[in-house]
């Protein structure tokens, strides 16, 4: 039978608020120093700002010059290699304006892709009708 007074085998030592923890090695504790900081005043409030690296759109201007149309796929791969420069340069509004000018350009060349093949389906439709 065991013994109720007698803690577990394995179990942590009993709650004593007025004892520092004690040292199990590793890293040394730190030392401890008594400091009471009192702030008066409104509290302060930091807020950091996290910038996202904006997409390049480098492979749509690959595809859009090789499937789509190759002048709008020219442009805006020059766009697209304009972010990573403005960005590392520290310009994220240039970079962002970039990146917006290049995915633009490649959206227009993939409407402008479709739009031309709808409609040359619709005129082989139409004179074989």
């Amino acid at each position: 039978m065991e013994d109720p007074k007698q803690p577990l085998m394995g179990a942590p030592p009993p709650y004593n608020p007025s004892a520092p923890p004690p040292y199990t090695g590793g890293y040394a504790p730190a030392p401890s120093s008594h400091t009471t900081v009192v702030t008066t005043g409104p509290p302060v409030i930091t807020a950091t700002t996290v910038v996202i690296r904006p997409r390049t759109y480098i492979v749509f201007s690959i595809i859009s010059i090789i499937w789509l149309f190759p002048i709008l796929g020219i442009v805006a791969l020059i766009y697209s290699l304009k972010v990573d420069s403005e960005w590392a340069a520290g310009r994220y509004d240039e970079a962002y304006a970039a990146s917006r000018m290049a995915r633009n350009l490649n959206l227009i060349a993939l409407f402008s892709h479709v739009a031309v093949w709808v409609v040359l389906v619709i005129v082989i439709v139409a004179l074989s009708a």
